[in-house]
């Protein structure tokens, strides 16, 4: 009778069980209940949908959701941390999102974790980190800066910033380096602390011109220390170029434009000029 009625229950559609469990609910005796409720409370009714996946459907999975979700689900449990740390589930979301525009293949898990932040941060519009620049401003509560920063520079990766001369207040003697990978803040300087006049930057150096006519150049990356030249007059640092590892101070004086150019690695300068004359480009440079 028992084996009629399981099998009767089994022909029936889904919406017909659910009515049929709710009738039959009805009919039980309080004895009936406390034996249903003995049965299924010694049951669990949760799936482990990571832990009993095979890795690559559970990589499927995660390549519909956002590419910063594994990292976020590895504290869950120490099987979905193993599951998840897998570069097979990293790649396949982050592969979703490049479209096979970026190469994983030899991808480690410090790289996907970090593109993987870098994607979630732009599509949440929401920035990974935040570095507050305050200047500094006037006592007499106008809320003007006396000594604002407007001369920023975005070379590579690196943020260069310094303050600028205005009104009575004394220039910068310094400028500031944030790198944007390793959020590293460096302050660059003169040896004297002279005052800034400008700041120039290439993809390998920062050149500091100052009213002492001396220039500071220091390596973006990488080392600590600083080379220097110093030019003639201050008409050279009016017109200041950098390119790799090379700086360029052109001057405009009367009947001729001066050029210095002075190599960080070998510390040497050479100057050549243009002669102003008819049919010259420099003919009237100013």
């Amino acid at each position: 009778m028992a084996t009629d009625f399981i099998n009767a229950f089994r022909r029936l559609q889904t919406h017909e069980r659910g009515r049929a469990l709710q009738d039959l609910t009805a009919e039980l005796s309080t004895y009936e209940w406390r034996a249903l409720h003995a049965a299924t409370s010694s049951r669990t009714f949760q799936f482990d949908v990571i832990g009993s996946l095979p890795v690559e459907l559970v990589a499927q999975i995660f390549c519909l959701l956002d590419p910063a979700t594994p990292y976020r689900l590895q504290s869950v449990s120490k099987r979905w941390r193993d599951t998840l740390r897998s570069l097979h589930v990293l790649k396949a979301s982050l592969n979703q999102w490049y479209q096979g525009t970026v190469n994983l293949q030899d991808a480690e898990y410090a790289l996907c974790k970090k593109k993987a932040r870098d994607i979630h941060a732009f599509r949440t519009g929401k920035p990974s980190r935040i570095y507050k620049i305050i200047p500094k401003y006037d006592s007499d509560e106008s809320l003007l800066p006396s000594n604002p920063i407007y001369d920023f520079k975005l070379v590579g990766s690196s943020l260069i910033w310094h303050h600028v001369f205005h009104r009575d207040v004394t220039p910068s003697r310094s400028a500031c380096v944030l790198d944007l990978d390793t959020w590293h803040l460096r302050v660059l300087g003169g040896e004297a602390r002279e005052q800034i006049m400008n700041v120039f930057a290439s993809s390998e150096i920062v050149v500091l011109t100052t009213y002492a006519n001396v220039c500071y150049v220091h390596e973006l990356r990488g080392k600590q220390g600083c080379k220097k030249f110093r030019v003639p007059n201050r008409n050279y640092l009016k017109n200041v170029s950098c390119r790799g590892r090379t700086v360029a101070c052109v001057a405009y004086v009367d009947h001729h434009t001066s050029v210095y150019i002075w190599e960080y690695d070998s510390q040497r300068g050479r100057t050549f000029e243009i002669r102003h004359e008819s049919g010259n480009i420099f003919l009237d440079p100013r």
